[in-house]
């Protein structure tokens, strides 16, 4: 079974420039794992950091792939609502509770696994 529709035709343009948002936040992602084991920034900066490229990953993850998709197949609102409900109570949970550095990977390990 075909996750992606293949019948949908398109010049591809969101696919490839999507791409590049997508490997721009794992960049991101990584750069932030290495600062956290570091010990280099402070503690709201890094959680601003990993957050915010957690939240350009799945936006643009959805963005790209969204249309070829098949139709019983795509987020619909109420899914989209439901992880960026789930993300933003994850980060306002460490806003006001200071955790180690690998509880916040271990956060967005487990909205990745979600979504």
């Amino acid at each position: 079974m075909y996750f992606i529709h293949k019948s949908v035709q398109s010049s591809g343009q969101i696919i490839i420039y999507g791409h590049l948002f997508i490997l721009m936040s794992i960049s991101m992602i990584a750069a932030a794992i290495r600062l956290l084991f570091l010990h280099e920034v402070h503690y709201s900066f890094i959680l601003y950091f990993v957050f915010g490229s957690v939240l350009l990953y799945f936006i643009s993850a959805t963005f790209v792939f969204h249309q070829y998709r098949h139709m019983h197949q795509r987020l619909q609102i109420y899914h989209l609502g439901l992880f960026l409900g789930i993300l933003a109570v994850f980060f306002i949970f460490n806003l006001f509770v200071v955790v180690p550095n690998i509880v916040i990977i271990g956060i967005n390990t487990v909205f990745y696994h979600l979504c």
